[in-house]
């Protein structure tokens, strides 16, 4: 799979241009659907310390009266938090997709909110939140990202707030908030489907106006030197490491790192006691983080501490085989193809693109120039991790 993203400058002036790199097509004849993501530069930076969520609450309220509308074009919506952006994903037919995200852009950005429509998903958030208060790995990822980002930093709150900083929220609180940050200059577009290039980009650049994107600005933050372990009432222990990277990493380098170390923690016949591996890999402004999570028996918990805090440190300190190395290279491209398998998926790869580095480039990653040595300069450039475990305290 290829994907091929069309940029369409179109002789225009110069604010005109700037606005234009926020708008990213990827023509894909044959496709049966059209994959439209808005990326909304608003997140919990923007929000008081005290009313934690009101973004997601905001996003949530603004599109609650066109979900029937949309629902009777054949057209889905999703709305998906991020600790620097909203996600508004429209999946659509290709007669749809141009009244779909019109239907979206007039309710971002200039459709007043409804009392009704706030009261209604500021209790359902509530309820989402107080279900997932017992939930292990929900609570594994907030002690993470307290231990990464800070208690006091706005990425080390959770995304969606808690639900006594959600109660809080009034209309008042929405309306400021929708006012100062629901513009379009913080919004980015990405489509990917049959779509013909410069009709898709003439629909989609109105939408977001002719200003240039809003500067997006790093908060510094300070990861947690020592490892960070949190008693929790659970049967099994989950134990979490974040490695930071610069803004400068290659982001294909760091997925293939990655790659290569969720891997070495998977289940196999010498960890039959490894329930359960994640990984991901994040890019923002500023940089970035390969996060890895295993979930193990609480007696083994202080043992992958230590793993975890070394694990690519010492995957990299063995050279594999050639034949091995190459094997691996192309099972990594292959497993990233997977997930940009569906149009959504490929359009918000492309607006993530366009926010933190202000162009769309190729997509499917290149394998041809991660060398071994190039992956080990790469590993060398991560900063020591922030480890957290999450589990039972063992009687002695």
């Amino acid at each position: 799979m290829r994907v091929a993203l069309v940029g369409l400058l179109l002789g225009l002036g110069a604010s005109q241009a700037a606005a234009q790199s926020r708008v990213a097509v990827l023509s894909e004849p044959g496709t049966p659907v059209v994959a439209t993501e808005i990326l909304l530069a608003v997140g919990p930076a923007d929000e008081e310390d005290d009313l934690a969520g009101l973004a997601f609450l905001a996003a949530r309220t603004v599109v609650a009266p066109i979900l029937p509308v949309l629902d009777s074009l054949g057209a889905h919506l999703t709305v998906t938090p991020q600790k620097d952006a909203l996600s508004f994903s429209i999946v659509s037919a290709p007669d749809a997709w141009q009244e779909s995200t019109e239907l979206l852009a007039e309710v971002l950005f200039n459709d007043p909110p409804s009392t009704s429509a706030m009261e209604r998903e500021r209790e359902a958030i509530v309820r989402e939140l107080e279900g997932r208060t017992a939930n292990p790995a929900d609570a594994a990822t907030r002690a993470m990202d307290r231990a990464f980002f800070g208690s006091s930093h706005p990425w080390g709150r959770p995304t969606i707030g808690t639900p006594e900083s959600v109660r809080r929220i009034n209309f008042a609180d929405l309306g400021e908030f929708l006012r100062n940050n629901f513009t379009p200059e913080r919004a980015f577009a990405a489509t990917s489907g049959p779509v013909e290039p410069a009709s898709a980009t003439a629909h989609l650049q109105p939408l977001l106006g002719t200003r240039s994107a809003a500067p997006v600005e790093l908060i510094p933050f300070r990861p947690a030197e020592r490892p960070v372990r949190i008693e929790y009432n659970s049967i099994t222990t989950w134990v979490g490491a974040s490695f930071r990277f610069p803004e400068t990493a290659d982001e294909d380098v760091m997925r293939f790192i990655a790659f290569l170390a969720a891997r070495e923690l998977a289940p196999s016949p010498a960890q039959r006691s490894v329930y359960n591996v994640e990984s991901e890999v994040v890019t923002r402004v500023g940089g970035g983080e390969i996060r890895l999570q295993v979930v193990v028996p609480p007696e083994e918990a202080e043992d992958w501490e230590e793993r975890m805090t070394d694990v690519i440190a010492d995957l990299l300190a063995t050279p594999l085989p050639e034949d091995v190395y190459a094997g691996l290279l192309r099972r990594f491209r292959g497993e990233r193809l997977m997930e940009l398998a569906s149009p959504e998926e490929r359009a918000h790869a492309a607006a993530r693109q366009l926010l933190i580095q202000g162009e769309v480039g190729e997509l499917a990653p290149s394998i041809d120039g991660l060398t071994a040595q190039v992956v080990r300069e790469a590993a060398a450039s991560l900063g020591p991790p922030t480890v957290v475990v999450l589990g039972p305290t063992l009687e002695n």
